[in-house]
């Protein structure tokens, strides 16, 4: 989920696919806008089972928040 205030300003339209990519992983996701999202953020639900290497870390466990890019799917 991403603010439709940031959607707007990195011209993405709802129901878009994008590629979210963190240090440990990359994953296509559709966009879906909110505004219970802060602004500047990029909310991926670890629950899903394509997203869950994006919050994996060397050591097995599994972090809460990480940086990650955006580009097209």
């Amino acid at each position: 989920m991403i603010h439709p205030a940031t959607a707007r300003r990195l011209n993405i339209k709802a129901g878009a696919r994008l590629l979210v990519e963190s240090e440990q992983a990359k994953c296509p996701v559709t966009v879906r806008l909110s505004d219970a999202v802060m602004q500047g953020v990029v909310e991926v639900s670890p629950g899903a089972t394509d997203t869950l290497d994006l919050f994996a870390t060397a050591h097995g466990s599994a972090l809460r928040a990480v940086r990650v890019r955006l580009g097209r799917a």
